[in-house]
């Protein structure tokens, strides 16, 4: 339920300023998801590449 509510606050945030992605999903991921830095990266490059 965390995973959902970060996705859409940080796609929301994101989409009104235009920026990328990666600015505030790999600290969310290794922050407040707990993930590794190298798997936080990786998950956070497929998600924006997609």
């Amino acid at each position: 339920m965390l995973s959902l509510l970060l996705g859409f606050g940080i796609g929301a945030s994101l989409g009104l300023l235009g920026g990328g992605g990666s600015i505030l999903t790999v600290p969310a991921l290794v922050y407040l998801i707990g993930q590794q830095p190298q798997v936080a990266v990786t998950t956070s490059l497929a998600i924006v590449g997609a």
